[in-house]
């Protein structure tokens, strides 16, 4: 009886191969609470004073009861510059409704 060695190779596997979710590590806001008619120009008017990439906002709604909710995402450089941009702009004020804002992990 002969035995034969098989080569077991080894390969890393990037977890976005496998792993529906968006991994934004901490370098990416949520706003909630927009108003309907909020276009990017009024993102970058609320995130004013914040370095952020304007190329990365995204608008969009989410079902709420009795109307859908209007939300964005916002890219930062850096986990600092997004903290800091949610403990300036948290709580703020778009076209007269207050903004919700939350880090993504």
């Amino acid at each position: 009886m002969v035995l034969k060695r098989e080569a077991v190779y080894s390969f890393q596997v990037d977890r976005s191969q496998w792993e529906f979710t968006t991994n934004y590590d901490g370098k990416t806001l949520l706003l909630q609470g927009l108003p309907r008619q909020a276009i990017p120009e009024d993102i970058e008017r609320f995130l004013s004073g914040c370095q952020y990439d304007p190329s990365s906002i995204q608008l969009f709604y989410r079902q709420g009861f009795p109307d859908p909710i209007r939300m964005a995402t916002v890219s930062f450089p850096s986990r600092a510059q997004a903290m800091n941009a949610f403990i300036a702009k948290n709580r703020g004020f778009c076209l007269n409704n207050q903004i919700s804002v939350r880090v993504l992990q």
